[in-house]
């Protein structure tokens, strides 16, 4: 721009003797020269202050979208959570990129990306650098009683994308929710990775889809580099998103056999020995070079987390192993469990040992006690004092939430009273509160007419009816 604006400048010198001539037309070359030399200088000032918009954007970015390590507060976490369109990114020549695509994203990234939490500089395609979850947990179950899957394989919990320091977010985007994931898997033809699933990925109450579903809703809806803008050239992101994600977990959960990891190293499942903290965590670190987190239940072990820092997207990125983002190992130093799945409850199932840790209660099988008063909850539901044996509960929870059943059938809320009946056909989902108490819609008080006697049996009522009910509160043994 700046050299036709200096050649016009040196034609119109040239001219000038001419113009002197012919005033009349040189009164026109005049008005035609300063039409022009405004044009220019418009355009000249609209690319200077086009410059200083970019600058101060860029100033402001670096600002609001530092990330891993150097981002921690809830505002940029907001922010971040879409990327720019795609169109609007650089591209990258064959040599300068990493192909990640699938078949259906069209999305490429460069190829010196850097890991998710290690990086030093403002990553701005958040479909290539998962924000602000770069902390992947692959998840892992051993339920032995009720015996949940293969006898020899621990099963999948799930894929999630935990902050770099430890924290997370849940239910990101409501938009990309889905009632069924079994649906969403038939009706894209892949009944194999439902199969799959089915064997490996299993729920402890026999709602497969429902926990696959909740997995999703929950986490995967978290993974920024699963968002719709990273499938430009899909007519179906969602779809792919969610393939994506459980074929990933899958695959993960596979490249990590926990069971052969173990007995490996000696420690393979029994009635009567037991295992120490450091030889379960030795067996598992000297495979994958980094420790995990496991967890127990009442001293039987239960979980298994491994974690992972990724280069490019969760979906085809590179996996790389790290330590855990806290100290979240709740297994006891010595005499950890690990029973067969034998199908027979580990013990006595009258009497389990109480929990000795919150994330314990209401699991299993177990007796709902009333706290700091007599009695417990007999299998109806009602609260009951007399002597005998209180009823025997099958709890399933996952994360917080929890579903009941007794012998008279499922758990709920009929009338606002809690009632077990083989007339409830799907039970109704309680929580846990952070010390262990069963709670209904964020509240722990439940609430009786009175506190019984003899033979009597009180209803239990999830709203006070009346002025001198007794409320009460419900734990698990």
């Amino acid at each position: 721009m700046q050299d036709k604006f200096d050649e016009f400048v040196s034609s119109d010198i040239e001219n000038e003797k001419y113009e002197q001539v012919n005033e009349p037309l040189a009164r026109k070359r005049r008005t035609h020269r300063f039409y022009w030399l405004s044009v220019m200088l418009t355009l000249l000032g609209t690319a200077l202050l086009a410059s200083i918009a970019t600058m101060c954007h860029n100033n402001n970015t670096k600002l609001t979208r530092l990330l891993g390590k150097h981002a921690d507060t809830a505002n940029n976490a907001q922010s971040l959570r879409h990327p720019p369109h795609f169109t609007q990114l650089p591209s990258f020549g064959v040599d300068d990129e990493l192909n990640f695509r699938g078949p259906t994203t069209g999305h490429t990234c460069p190829i010196d990306i850097p890991a998710t939490c290690s990086n030093e500089t403002v990553q701005e395609d958040l479909c290539c650098f998962n924000y602000p979850g770069g902390l992947l947990l692959q998840t892992q179950f051993w339920d032995a009683h009720p015996p949940i899957g293969p006898d020899d394989l621990f099963t999948a919990h799930g894929l999630w994308p935990d902050k770099c320091d430890g924290s997370f977010e849940e239910f990101c985007d409501k938009s990309r929710e889905v009632p069924s994931i079994k649906q969403e898997l038939l009706s894209a033809g892949r009944s194999d990775l439902v199969d799959k699933m089915t064997e490996i990925w299993k729920s402890n109450n026999g709602l497969d889809d429902r926990f696959w579903t909740h997995e999703w809703n929950k986490h995967g809806t978290c993974i920024s580099t699963l968002n719709s803008e990273c499938y430009p050239a899909s007519t179906q992101p969602l779809t792919d998103a969610i393939i994506d994600y459980f074929t990933k977990a899958i695959a993960l959960f596979e490249s990590l056999d926990t069971f052969q990891i173990l007995a490996d190293s000696g420690i393979v499942p029994s009635t009567t020995a037991t295992y120490t903290f450091d030889e379960i965590i030795n067996a598992i670190q000297a495979k994958t070079g980094q420790e995990p987190v496991i967890r127990c239940r009442s001293g039987y072990l239960n979980e298994v987390w491994y974690f992972f820092h990724v280069i490019g997207p969760v979906q085809f990125g590179k996996y790389i192993p790290t330590g855990p983002d806290g100290a979240k190992s709740n297994c006891p130093n010595t005499g950890i469990k690990f029973p067969p799945k034998s199908g027979k409850p580990p013990g006595n199932p009258g009497k389990p040992a109480p929990p000795s840790d919150p994330n314990d209660s209401f699991s299993g099988t177990g007796n709902i006690r009333v706290k700091d008063q007599p009695g417990c909850v007999i299998s109806g539901g009602n609260w009951y004092a007399s002597t005998g044996s209180c009823a025997t509960y099958t709890a399933t929870r996952q994360d917080d939430n929890v579903t009941l059943r007794s012998s008279k059938g499922n758990c709920g809320i009929v009338g606002g009273a809690f009632v077990c009946s083989s007339s409830i056909d799907i039970p109704d989902t309680f929580t846990v509160s952070k010390n262990g108490l069963l709670e209904h819609e964020s509240s722990v008080d439940w609430f009786g007419s009175n506190v019984p006697s003899g033979i009597e049996q009180v209803t239990l009522y999830t709203k006070k009816r009346h002025a001198d009910d007794v409320a009460v509160q419900l734990y698990w043994t």
